[in-house]
Protein backbone atom coordinates (compact mmCIF):
# COMPACT_ATOMS: atom_id res chain seq x y z
CA UNK A 1 0.00 0.00 0.00
CA UNK A 2 2.83 2.39 0.86
CA UNK A 3 4.47 1.66 -2.49
CA UNK A 4 1.21 2.42 -4.30
CA UNK A 5 0.82 5.73 -2.44
CA UNK A 6 4.42 6.66 -3.26
CA UNK A 7 3.72 5.99 -6.95
CA UNK A 8 0.68 8.26 -6.78
CA UNK A 9 2.72 11.04 -5.17
CA UNK A 10 5.43 10.72 -7.82
CA UNK A 11 2.80 10.83 -10.56
CA UNK A 12 1.34 14.14 -9.37
CA UNK A 13 4.83 15.56 -8.71
CA UNK A 14 5.72 14.71 -12.33
CA UNK A 15 9.46 15.06 -11.85
CA UNK A 16 9.12 18.66 -10.71
CA UNK A 17 6.70 19.72 -13.45
CA UNK A 18 3.55 19.02 -11.44
CA UNK A 19 2.47 19.66 -7.86
CA UNK A 20 5.02 20.27 -5.14
CA UNK A 21 5.80 17.19 -3.06
CA UNK A 22 4.97 18.95 0.21
CA UNK A 23 1.58 20.01 -1.17
CA UNK A 24 0.74 16.46 -2.24
CA UNK A 25 1.90 14.92 1.03
CA UNK A 26 -0.15 17.35 3.13
CA UNK A 27 -3.25 17.31 0.95
CA UNK A 28 -6.48 16.12 2.64
CA UNK A 29 -7.27 14.06 -0.45
CA UNK A 30 -4.14 11.93 0.03
CA UNK A 31 -4.86 11.51 3.74
CA UNK A 32 -8.39 10.42 2.92
CA UNK A 33 -7.13 7.94 0.32
CA UNK A 34 -4.57 6.54 2.75
CA UNK A 35 -7.24 6.03 5.43
CA UNK A 36 -9.66 4.40 2.99
CA UNK A 37 -7.01 2.01 1.70
CA UNK A 38 -6.04 1.10 5.27
CA UNK A 39 -9.64 0.02 5.90
CA UNK A 40 -9.48 -2.48 3.04
CA UNK A 41 -6.64 -4.32 4.78
CA UNK A 42 -8.46 -4.67 8.11
CA UNK A 43 -10.14 -7.82 9.42
CA UNK A 44 -13.93 -8.06 9.64
CA UNK A 45 -13.79 -7.64 13.43
CA UNK A 46 -11.62 -4.53 13.12
CA UNK A 47 -13.96 -3.01 10.52
CA UNK A 48 -17.04 -3.64 12.67
CA UNK A 49 -15.23 -2.07 15.62
CA UNK A 50 -14.39 0.94 13.44
CA UNK A 51 -18.05 1.25 12.45
CA UNK A 52 -19.31 1.11 16.05
CA UNK A 53 -16.75 3.59 17.35
CA UNK A 54 -17.28 6.14 14.56
CA UNK A 55 -21.01 5.96 13.75
CA UNK A 56 -22.65 7.87 16.58
CA UNK A 57 -25.68 9.27 14.72
CA UNK A 58 -27.27 6.22 13.12
CA UNK A 59 -30.92 6.92 14.01
CA UNK A 60 -32.53 10.38 14.26
CA UNK A 61 -28.96 11.81 14.44
CA UNK A 62 -28.83 10.28 17.93
CA UNK A 63 -31.50 12.74 19.07
CA UNK A 64 -34.21 11.40 21.28
CA UNK A 65 -32.82 8.47 23.28
CA UNK A 66 -33.64 9.17 26.90
CA UNK A 67 -32.23 7.20 29.83
CA UNK A 68 -33.87 6.72 33.24
CA UNK A 69 -32.89 4.62 36.29
CA UNK A 70 -35.88 2.29 35.92
CA UNK A 71 -39.09 1.75 33.97
CA UNK A 72 -41.06 3.38 36.80
CA UNK A 73 -39.24 6.66 36.20
CA UNK A 74 -40.59 8.26 33.03
CA UNK A 75 -38.49 10.75 31.06
CA UNK A 76 -39.13 14.38 31.92
CA UNK A 77 -39.19 15.49 28.29
CA UNK A 78 -40.28 14.27 24.89
CA UNK A 79 -37.86 12.57 22.56
CA UNK A 80 -37.55 15.55 20.24
CA UNK A 81 -37.12 13.15 17.33
CA UNK A 82 -38.90 14.21 14.17
CA UNK A 83 -41.35 11.77 12.57
CA UNK A 84 -40.92 9.10 15.23
CA UNK A 85 -42.73 5.89 14.28
CA UNK A 86 -42.73 4.33 17.73
CA UNK A 87 -40.59 4.04 20.83
CA UNK A 88 -38.80 0.96 22.19
CA UNK A 89 -38.43 0.68 25.95
CA UNK A 90 -35.34 -1.39 26.78
CA UNK A 91 -33.72 -2.16 30.15
CA UNK A 92 -29.95 -2.70 30.04
CA UNK A 93 -28.07 -4.33 32.92
CA UNK A 94 -24.28 -4.45 32.66
CA UNK A 95 -22.88 -7.57 34.38
CA UNK A 96 -19.50 -6.85 36.05
CA UNK A 97 -16.74 -9.05 34.58
CA UNK A 98 -15.45 -11.84 36.83
CA UNK A 99 -11.99 -13.36 37.02
CA UNK A 100 -12.28 -14.39 33.38
CA UNK A 101 -12.69 -10.69 32.45
CA UNK A 102 -15.64 -11.59 30.22
CA UNK A 103 -18.21 -8.80 29.83
CA UNK A 104 -21.90 -9.72 29.75
CA UNK A 105 -25.03 -7.65 29.36
CA UNK A 106 -28.65 -8.48 30.14
CA UNK A 107 -31.29 -6.90 27.93
CA UNK A 108 -34.96 -6.79 28.90
CA UNK A 109 -37.42 -5.78 26.23
CA UNK A 110 -40.11 -4.01 28.22
CA UNK A 111 -42.40 -2.65 25.50
CA UNK A 112 -42.71 -0.85 22.20
CA UNK A 113 -45.06 2.12 22.42
CA UNK A 114 -47.19 4.03 19.93
CA UNK A 115 -46.13 2.25 16.74
CA UNK A 116 -47.11 3.89 13.47
CA UNK A 117 -47.97 1.08 11.06
CA UNK A 118 -50.75 0.68 8.53
CA UNK A 119 -51.82 -2.79 7.48
CA UNK A 120 -54.79 -4.44 5.83
CA UNK A 121 -54.22 -7.67 7.76
CA UNK A 122 -53.16 -8.70 11.24
CA UNK A 123 -50.29 -6.74 12.81
CA UNK A 124 -47.95 -9.03 14.75
CA UNK A 125 -45.01 -6.95 16.02
CA UNK A 126 -41.96 -8.54 17.61
CA UNK A 127 -38.54 -7.22 18.63
CA UNK A 128 -35.23 -8.46 17.23
CA UNK A 129 -32.10 -7.69 19.25
CA UNK A 130 -28.66 -7.81 17.65
CA UNK A 131 -25.39 -7.21 19.48
CA UNK A 132 -22.81 -5.70 17.15
CA UNK A 133 -19.09 -5.54 17.82
CA UNK A 134 -15.79 -7.41 17.47
CA UNK A 135 -14.98 -11.00 18.45
CA UNK A 136 -18.57 -12.25 18.61
CA UNK A 137 -18.25 -15.05 16.03
CA UNK A 138 -18.54 -17.78 18.67
CA UNK A 139 -21.30 -16.02 20.63
CA UNK A 140 -25.04 -15.78 20.09
CA UNK A 141 -25.56 -12.39 18.51
CA UNK A 142 -29.33 -12.33 17.94
CA UNK A 143 -32.44 -12.84 20.07
CA UNK A 144 -36.10 -12.28 19.24
CA UNK A 145 -39.17 -11.81 21.39
CA UNK A 146 -42.52 -13.46 20.82
CA UNK A 147 -44.92 -11.59 18.55
CA UNK A 148 -48.05 -9.78 19.76
CA UNK A 149 -51.36 -9.75 17.91
CA UNK A 150 -52.73 -6.40 16.72
CA UNK A 151 -50.88 -4.40 19.38
CA UNK A 152 -49.68 -0.94 18.40
CA UNK A 153 -48.42 -0.56 21.98
CA UNK A 154 -47.02 -3.98 22.82
CA UNK A 155 -45.67 -5.18 26.18
CA UNK A 156 -43.06 -7.98 26.10
CA UNK A 157 -41.12 -8.24 29.39
CA UNK A 158 -38.60 -10.71 27.94
CA UNK A 159 -34.95 -10.88 29.02
CA UNK A 160 -31.88 -12.07 27.10
CA UNK A 161 -28.16 -12.22 27.89
CA UNK A 162 -25.35 -11.35 25.48
CA UNK A 163 -21.72 -12.37 26.10
CA UNK A 164 -19.40 -9.68 24.78
CA UNK A 165 -15.94 -11.08 25.45
CA UNK A 166 -12.91 -9.24 26.77
CA UNK A 167 -13.17 -6.09 24.63
CA UNK A 168 -14.38 -2.88 26.25
CA UNK A 169 -18.18 -2.37 26.12
CA UNK A 170 -17.38 0.88 24.25
CA UNK A 171 -16.78 -1.27 21.15
CA UNK A 172 -20.33 -2.67 21.09
CA UNK A 173 -23.82 -1.48 20.24
CA UNK A 174 -27.28 -2.97 20.51
CA UNK A 175 -29.47 -2.72 17.43
CA UNK A 176 -33.18 -2.94 18.22
CA UNK A 177 -35.36 -3.75 15.23
CA UNK A 178 -39.14 -3.94 15.49
CA UNK A 179 -40.67 -6.13 12.80
CA UNK A 180 -44.11 -7.25 11.68
CA UNK A 181 -44.25 -11.05 11.61
CA UNK A 182 -45.51 -12.24 8.24
CA UNK A 183 -46.31 -15.92 7.63
CA UNK A 184 -45.09 -17.16 4.26
CA UNK A 185 -43.04 -14.08 3.37
CA UNK A 186 -40.27 -11.91 4.76
CA UNK A 187 -40.97 -10.05 7.99
CA UNK A 188 -41.23 -6.30 7.50
CA UNK A 189 -39.26 -3.67 9.37
CA UNK A 190 -41.45 -1.34 11.43
CA UNK A 191 -38.56 0.67 12.85
CA UNK A 192 -35.02 0.51 14.18
CA UNK A 193 -33.01 1.98 17.07
CA UNK A 194 -29.37 1.74 18.13
CA UNK A 195 -28.03 1.96 21.69
CA UNK A 196 -24.26 2.26 21.98
CA UNK A 197 -23.04 0.60 25.16
CA UNK A 198 -20.52 3.39 25.75
CA UNK A 199 -23.51 5.57 26.67
CA UNK A 200 -24.79 3.21 29.38
CA UNK A 201 -21.76 1.20 30.56
CA UNK A 202 -21.20 3.32 33.68
CA UNK A 203 -24.83 3.14 34.79
CA UNK A 204 -24.86 -0.62 35.58
CA UNK A 205 -28.65 -0.68 35.16
CA UNK A 206 -30.92 1.71 33.28
CA UNK A 207 -33.89 1.94 30.94
CA UNK A 208 -33.49 3.42 27.47
CA UNK A 209 -36.45 5.03 25.72
CA UNK A 210 -35.51 4.78 22.05
CA UNK A 211 -37.47 6.49 19.25
CA UNK A 212 -37.62 4.26 16.19
CA UNK A 213 -36.28 5.40 12.85
CA UNK A 214 -36.88 4.12 9.33
CA UNK A 215 -33.31 3.10 8.53
CA UNK A 216 -29.68 3.33 9.63
CA UNK A 217 -27.79 6.51 8.70
CA UNK A 218 -24.06 6.36 7.93
CA UNK A 219 -21.32 8.87 7.25
CA UNK A 220 -18.55 8.39 4.69
CA UNK A 221 -16.53 6.04 6.92
CA UNK A 222 -19.63 3.96 7.61
CA UNK A 223 -20.45 3.69 3.92
CA UNK A 224 -16.86 2.62 3.15
CA UNK A 225 -16.94 -0.08 5.84
CA UNK A 226 -20.25 -1.35 4.46
CA UNK A 227 -18.85 -1.42 0.92
CA UNK A 228 -15.80 -3.42 2.00
CA UNK A 229 -17.75 -5.93 4.08
CA UNK A 230 -20.36 -6.43 1.35
CA UNK A 231 -17.59 -7.88 -0.83
CA UNK A 232 -16.73 -10.57 1.74
CA UNK A 233 -19.43 -12.95 0.55
CA UNK A 234 -17.91 -16.02 2.26
CA UNK A 235 -17.80 -14.31 5.67
CA UNK A 236 -21.05 -14.94 7.58
CA UNK A 237 -20.34 -12.24 10.19
CA UNK A 238 -19.74 -9.66 7.46
CA UNK A 239 -22.88 -10.73 5.59
CA UNK A 240 -25.03 -10.52 8.74
CA UNK A 241 -23.64 -7.08 9.57
CA UNK A 242 -24.32 -5.65 6.11
CA UNK A 243 -27.84 -7.08 6.10
CA UNK A 244 -28.57 -5.54 9.50
CA UNK A 245 -27.34 -2.08 8.58
CA UNK A 246 -29.20 -2.16 5.25
CA UNK A 247 -32.63 -3.02 6.67
CA UNK A 248 -35.21 -0.34 5.92
CA UNK A 249 -38.86 0.24 6.69
CA UNK A 250 -40.86 -0.34 3.47
CA UNK A 251 -42.69 2.61 1.94
CA UNK A 252 -45.88 0.57 1.58
CA UNK A 253 -45.69 -0.50 5.27
CA UNK A 254 -47.86 -3.55 5.91
CA UNK A 255 -50.22 -3.18 2.98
Amino acid sequence: MEAALETIKQYFHAGGNGLKKTYVEKSPELSKLKYTLSLYSQSTDALIKTFVTTQHTQVHNEIGIRITPSEKVWPERGSGAEKSIGEAQIQIDMVPPGKDKIHKVNIRVIAVNDMKWQTSGMFRPFVELNMIGPLLTAQKRKFTTKSKNNSWTAKYNETFQFILGKESPDCYELQVTVKDYCFGRANRVVGVAVVQLRDVADRKSCVCWCPLGRTIQKDETGVTVMRILSQRVADEVAKDFVKLKDETRPVEEGR
